[in-house]
């Protein structure tokens, strides 16, 4: 889908990268749950290239005993 949408693939892959870590400075991060791994969010962004303007949904975890997020998933919604 990022390919089609959006031209996204491995060759420019770091350029999304940045895309979201630029997105997540801010962008809410919405808590969504806690379980046995740790608290989850959710990310989304506005995002615009060619002609096509998405929703991008990121999902992160904070694993417990861990401070930092990990991304765990990224698709257009």
């Amino acid at each position: 889908m990022f390919k089609e949408v959006l031209g996204f693939d491995e060759t420019n892959a770091e350029e999304l990268r940045q895309i979201i870590l630029d997105a997540i400075k801010t962008n809410e991060a919405i808590p969504q749950r806690v379980d046995e791994y740790g608290r989850r969010f959710a990310v989304d962004f506005a995002f615009r290239k060619f002609a096509s303007e998405v929703i991008i949904r990121t999902s992160w975890i904070i694993r417990n005993n861990e401070l930092y997020p990990r991304l765990t998933s990224c698709y257009i919604k």
